[in-house]
């Protein structure tokens, strides 16, 4: 070899390109270099940041630099949310849509667990512009990656949309702002959710990451898919040939109609509706959850005329007096629910008459399986918000096993049967009904046995908020007054929570309200 140079045509004999030479030599230096950096450098500075993204950017550096990296990145992130928060300030966060369309899967999946190591901290701010194109990046990864991949890219596409949502909860960005990411990311579901050449399984993790992460988001999530171009997908996948995409939209669909702000518009609920009641006919689909759904649209007044309207009525009912149990509790609640709106009692009469959902539960409480039991007392829990509801479920024997369970040793129907007692309480037009079963001995048993912890939502909680309950009515305060142990109780009770304690002196005002009137009375009547 006469010479070395750079493709030199004046030199004679064989050349050696020395770019080319030093390529390797160039990569070796760069990764003794960061490593350098990452074992030297306890903190992020911006200077340290604008440093790593040049080694991300940089087409010269190994592929294993580029993870170390990445790894440290994800570390430093997941420990403090101050270095997570400049992570996303930095050129780092802009040169991640480039890393994660990158040809090493390995670089691609590192840079998927920094995003979401990042949307961890749900207070860190990102700029929805560069979440929207990580988006559409991510997006490829749903055709184009291996199964670990696809799962992984559909997870932080949830997570990239749920972000801005927890951002604007939290006061950060306004609500203008943040339709821009969760709308990209819906919509890149959206052409997944109705492409023929995307797989069974990825259409599944997609539904089930759409209810497991966004739909869970506050309501603000559910929101963004009700509105979103992926909604009317959603819909048309009770009709899949595939039973698991079947079952998976179904719970989707039960999630999103869990929130009171669920309000479709008419023809989109026309449709929620008409797809649920496919599902109440297939006995591959899981039937409990369209019947959950149901149930949760019916307790507005909308939905509860679109189901009158519609064929899942005539469905429901056949079901009412189903052998399974957990289906008959359903649909008698779901007959019910939609009976106890005022603006359709005439509608329901014959309907109540004939089948008698409310008898239906009242039976089923008694049932030997706890989850059925606790499932009539939820119903009937929601029911009785209804002044119509109350009544229909005082005109039953329902109340009378609801005392019985205050017995029970499950701790969540003996919250609900005190939440119920206290429910009905609350409607002065039935309230000598209530009390002439005679509520307040078991009640102040109750209260005696029960420890009250520091967290609310306990037995004993609600126990005080049915004597609160009872006592904003004159004749329940005149009932508590004369049932032996309940002042014995309420003065000598400690109560460790906030909550109860100020529910207990709520109750101590609503009596002291009544009390200077009833002494008048008394003193009236010569006791």
């Amino acid at each position: 070899m006469q010479s070395l140079g750079n493709h030199n045509p004046g030199l004679n004999g064989p050349t050696i390109n020395l770019h080319t030479m030093t390529k390797p030599l160039l990569r070796l230096m760069y990764h003794r270099q960061a490593l350098e950096y990452i074992k030297n450098n306890e903190l992020l500075t911006e200077a340290m940041l604008d440093i790593y993204s040049s080694y991300l950017e940089c087409k010269y550096v190994a592929s294993r630099t580029k993870l170390s990296v990445l790894s440290h990145l994800v570390y430093k992130s997941r420990r403090n949310i101050e270095e997570a928060q400049s992570v996303v300030d930095s050129s780092v966060f802009s040169a991640i849509p480039q890393l994660v369309e990158s040809p090493n899967p390995h670089i691609r999946r590192e840079s998927v667990k920094l995003i979401n190591t990042l949307a961890d901290h749900k207070s860190v701010v990102a700029p929805i512009n560069a979440l929207n194109q990580i988006a559409d990046k991510m997006g490829l990864l749903l055709c184009d990656g291996n199964a670990t991949e696809v799962k992984s890219a559909i997870h932080s596409l949830v997570r990239i949309a749920v972000w801005p949502l927890y951002n604007r909860a939290l006061g950060y960005i306004s609500d203008i702002t943040v339709a821009f990411s969760d709308a990209t990311v819906l919509d890149i579901y959206s052409s997944y959710l109705q492409s023929k050449h995307v797989a069974s399984g990825t259409k599944v993790i997609i539904l089930q990451f759409l209810r497991w992460e966004m739909a869970s988001v506050l309501d603000l999530g559910a929101q963004s898919i009700v509105r979103s171009s992926a909604f009317s997908q959603i819909l048309q996948l009770p009709e899949s040939s595939n039973a698991e995409i079947r079952v998976e939209t179904t719970r989707l669909i039960k999630a999103l109609t869990s929130y009171d702000s669920f309000a479709a518009p008419t023809d989109v609920l026309n449709q929620v509706v008409e797809k649920l009641e496919l599902t109440l006919h297939d006995k591959e689909t899981d039937v409990v959850e369209a019947l959950d759904s149901l149930i949760q649209i019916a307790l507005w007044l909308p939905g509860a005329e679109t189901l009158v309207a519609s064929d899942a009525l005539e469905s429901t009912q056949e079901l009412v007096a189903s052998t399974n149990p957990e289906l008959g509790i359903r649909a008698a609640v779901l007959v019910s629910t939609i009976a106890c709106h005022s603006e359709l009692e005439a509608t329901m009469a014959s309907t109540i008459e004939k089948i008698d959902p409310f008898g239906r539960i009242a039976f089923l409480l008694q049932h030997n399986e706890t989850r059925v039991v606790r499932r009539g007392l939820f119903g009937l829990l929601r029911m009785a918000r209804f002044t119509l509801g109350a009544r229909r479920i005082m005109d039953t024997a329902a109340l009378e096993f609801v005392f019985e369970l205050l017995d029970s040793p499950d701790f969540w129907i003996q919250l609900d049967s005190c939440r119920l007692i206290a429910e009905l309480s609350s409607h002065e037009t039935i309230l000598s009904k209530v009390l002439d079963a005679n509520p307040l001995p078991k009640i102040v048993k109750l209260l005696c046995r029960g420890n009250f912890s520091p967290w609310k939502n306990t037995p004993y909680d609600a126990a005080l908020e049915v004597l609160c309950q009872i006592a904003s009515w004159k004749l329940g305060a005149e009932t508590i007054f004369k049932t032996p142990g309940v002042l014995d109780t309420l003065s000598k009770r400690e109560f460790r929570n906030s909550i109860a304690s100020e529910v207990h002196a709520k109750v101590l005002r609503n009596l002291a309200i009544h009390k200077p009137e009833l002494d008048r009375l008394t003193s009236a009547n010569g006791e």
